[in-house]
């Protein structure tokens, strides 16, 4: 996969993960009002996409070593710390 893609995704990943906890939050907070059901939705939605780009990280560091061992030189591992 590309570097754009790469970063975006761990970018987004890690953005979702605050409004999810927010959203649960409310959830609980607000049960059985209507309140509570607009954020399950809302959790639906955000728990689906972070189910998506978090299994694309969990697996691409072994798409990454079997690129390598078939010989694709234009595979790069990208290591991102934020501070």
């Amino acid at each position: 996969m590309s570097r754009f893609l790469n970063r975006y995704v761990r970018k987004i990943h890690r953005w979702l993960a605050l409004p999810f906890v927010v959203l649960i939050i409310t959830a609980v907070l607000a049960r059985n009002t209507p309140a509570a059901f607009i954020a399950q939705r809302g959790q639906q939605v955000v728990l689906l996409t972070m189910a998506i780009t978090g299994l694309y990280l969990f697996f691409l560091p072994w798409w990454t070593k079997r690129r390598r061992r078939k010989g694709d030189t234009s595979v790069q591992v990208i290591v991102e710390t934020d501070a």
